[in-house]
């Protein structure tokens, strides 16, 4: 999102000037977000361990029951309030605004830049 931003300011000084303090929004929130983690919190991981996690996720996956690649298999769809669930919605146009790219209906801006963290600090990332 901030790359394309970026672009576009770069050949339209129209937009520049409208568009400036949400970029500088932007800058913010991933300085907030991506604080950097010293190689020494990282956990150190062995080849030993690397090799006794690939023999453990092999096993699991020789206990898999096989399926048939060619089998088709059906499952009804459930019923909500008198109307089918599906994994794709239309919108309902009635309640349909329009939203800047990259944004949610809402308006909403997903932050989609990854940060390094170690496992105590995923639960940081939910808040």
């Amino acid at each position: 999102t901030r790359s394309i931003l970026q672009v576009l300011l770069d050949h339209d000084n129209e937009l520049e000037r409208s568009v400036t303090p949400f970029v500088k929004y932007i800058d913010k929130i991933l300085t907030m977000k991506c604080t950097p983690v010293p190689i020494s919190n990282l956990p150190r991981i062995t080849d030993e361990e690397l090799n006794n996690e690939i023999v453990e996720l092999t096993n699991k996956a020789r206990r898999l029951p096989e399926s048939d690649p060619m089998e088709v298999t059906t499952q009804p769809l459930t019923q909500t309030n008198g109307q089918k669930e599906t994994s794709w919605k239309l919108y309902d146009i009635t309640g349909w605004k329009p939203c800047p790219i990259g944004c949610l209906p809402d308006g909403y801006i997903p932050s989609l830049e990854l940060s390094v963290t170690t496992n105590e600090n995923t639960d940081d990332m939910d808040n």
